[in-house]
């Protein structure tokens, strides 16, 4: 094969894998502004939990069978809250930063490639 054919094809290679760096790096951004979202929404949430609990029900206010199975729908709604809270949106976030990882370990490699493919074509072009 033709050297210059080669040093063609390596720097081909090169564009390709600078193209898939740039748009690892944008996915990373728009992972990372998510998240931030995420986390945001998630303190806000936390915050209004308490509003479950609100009125207060007291024998004073409201008793009987109704106030018992308005009380257990408030403990219901209050688990369910925790749930997401707790559960669903830390595993949402542990997912995305997985991702994020993910794709920052890929573009690593991609720079390794672009180094060794470079000094590839310096040999190449001294040869």
């Amino acid at each position: 094969m033709d050297q210059s054919y080669q040093i063609n094809i390596l720097k081909n290679y090169i564009h390709t894998l600078n193209g898939q760096i740039n748009e690892n790096k944008i996915h990373i951004a728009k992972l990372q502004l998510v998240q931030r979202n995420i986390i945001k929404n998630q303190e806000e949430l936390a915050s209004n939990q308490q509003l479950v609990e609100k009125p207060p029900l007291t024998n004073d206010t409201w008793e009987g069978k109704y106030a018992t199975e308005f009380s257990e729908y408030r403990r219901t709604i209050k688990s369910e809250f925790n749930d997401v809270i707790q559960v669903q949106i830390e595993t949402l976030l542990e997912n995305i930063e997985t991702k994020i990882v993910q794709l920052s370990n890929i573009n690593e490699d991609h720079y390794s490639s672009i180094v060794s493919h470079r000094k590839k074509i310096t040999v190449l072009k001294h040869s």
